[in-house]
């Protein structure tokens, strides 16, 4: 057979069986560009030869997004968890995505769930094509960093990107930067899903004598503003240093000040006050560093601008 379109100006995108699907048209016509997989089903698929599911070797480039990978036998994960492509993004750690419910049946309802005579939610199967979806117009959103496991991701060991090191996930990941690998993100639990993260380092100034409270930060910057986050709950010491990777909701462009508001909900007889003395922060996308410094101290709920550190 002959066609008008050479193999390698094509990218093909498949959800669910349909990722094998494609992957099965690049075994069989040789040189497609690129195949991105939307959280590629497992059941009858993991665990198989690569020539019977999307594998590497189907196109020139293959990415995958990850979302429902838990055990099918135990936990109804309809997506595979085991890496594939050359770049596997595991938003979430790819198993429950924020938003979701955990997946509920019997693994024996399977050809029903998919004939549709028994109902299942799909949500986190289906978070993959959502996520790929939003990615054309907000790429930033969907940073992928290089990461071993889901564990050293949330315990920060993989932030921030190297120099080069952090493809986006989504429509333009084939611009990957390194060898490739398995890369790790979060998302938010309803649209816009993408997240800009910031190591937020504070060292907190007050009263000589510890106290129970909530602290949280928001960022302000060139082009819009975050919601609170909540920094730290717990002991407030004067002259600690508090620490979070805080994933903001939208992209705010470059921080120009940072919020500091503190309370406990218990009676400030004492009058007390805090605030925090520095903050630093680091971009992840870029490892930008900021420092802002504080010059006055907050009664508990009113809210401290601290803005860019002299120079």
């Amino acid at each position: 057979m002959k066609f008008l379109q050479s193999a390698d100006r094509f990218h093909l995108i498949g959800h669910s069986v349909g990722a094998h699907a494609a992957g099965d048209v690049g075994r069989r016509i040789k040189g497609i560009l690129r195949i991105t997989g939307l959280d590629p089903t497992e059941p009858y698929f993991q665990g198989t030869d690569p020539e019977l599911h999307l594998d590497v070797t189907d196109a020139a480039f293959v990415d995958v997004i990850h979302t429902d990978g838990a055990p099918f036998s135990s936990s109804l994960g309809l997506g595979m968890s085991e890496p594939m492509g050359h770049a596997d993004f595991y938003p979430n750690g790819g198993e429950k995505m924020p938003g979701c419910k955990s997946n509920s049946g019997k693994p024996t309802n399977l050809d029903a769930m998919w004939e549709g005579s028994v109902k299942f939610d799909f949500c986190n199967h289906g978070r993959a094509h959502e996520y790929y979806t939003e990615s054309i117009v907000k790429p930033q959103g969907f940073i992928g960093f290089p990461c071993t496991d889901k564990k050293s991701y949330e315990d920060g060991k993989c932030f921030p990107c190297s120099e080069d090191s952090c493809p986006q996930m989504g429509h333009y990941s084939f611009k990957l930067p390194a060898d490739g690998g398995k890369y790790f993100l979060t998302t938010g639990d309803s649209t816009p899903y993408g997240r800009y993260p910031y190591h937020v380092r504070l060292t907190l100034d007050g009263p000589v004598w510890p106290n129970p409270g909530f602290m949280y930060v928001s960022l302000i910057g060139d082009r819009d503003q975050t919601e609170e986050h909540q920094l730290h709950v717990g002991s407030l010491v004067s002259g600690w240093s508090y620490e979070m990777v805080l994933h903001a909701e939208l992209d705010v462009g470059d921080v120009t000040e940072v919020t500091f508001r503190w309370n406990n909900h218990i009676p400030n007889i004492l009058n007390e006050k805090y605030g925090a003395a520095t903050i630093e922060l680091l971009r992840g996308k870029d490892k930008k560093k900021m420092h802002f410094c504080g010059t006055e101290n907050v009664q508990e709920n009113q809210v401290q601008t601290v803005l860019p550190c002299p120079l």
